[in-house]
């Protein structure tokens, strides 16, 4: 009776995006080399196969910077910052990752949480599924979402 649904769970786009001049591709800077950095900009490339890519640079040239530090006991485990040009492109933005808030994570977690962020640096909001965006932390570790599903890479297709 229900052996043809389809599950369709959607992404949502933030309305802001790279200039198409810098988006491929994208460089981000791996501050104090932490491997699980390189490990999600990995995934998001092989899953945006044909689209846009990250690519890790100097310092001196960068559009996204990403730093892990200890900022003590704030409820986040990441966030995003951006910064825009004129209308919604950006010029640049940073990721920082909390280590405090993380710091029992496991690896999966730890790139999960790095993955998440770089999904806003392609222009992807918050979806409440069983996605990579989704904001929480534990919904997403508790589904085993560690890397950009379908709906993550549909979406940043739509944008470029």
């Amino acid at each position: 009776m229900f052996n043809n649904i389809l599950i369709c769970e959607g992404y949502a786009i933030s309305g802001y995006e790279w200039d198409s001049s810098k988006v491929d591709p994208l460089k981000y800077y791996n501050a104090n080399s932490y491997f699980l950095i390189d490990s999600a900009a990995y995934d998001w490339n092989y899953c945006l196969w044909g689209y846009p890519s990250l690519s890790s640079v100097s310092i001196t040239n960068e559009d996204v910077w990403v730093e892990p530090d200890d900022f003590g006991e704030t409820g986040w485990s990441g966030i995003f910052i951006a910064w825009e040009t004129e209308g919604y492109n950006y010029l640049y933005c940073y990721i920082f990752i909390n280590t405090y808030e993380i710091m029992y994570y496991s690896n999966d977690e730890i790139k999960s949480v790095i993955a998440h962020e770089f999904g806003h640096c392609w222009g992807l909001a918050h979806v409440y599924t069983n996605n990579l965006m989704n904001p929480s932390d534990f919904d997403r570790f508790s589904n085993y979402v560690y890397s950009p599903k379908d709906d993550d890479v549909d979406g940043v297709g739509s944008i470029y």
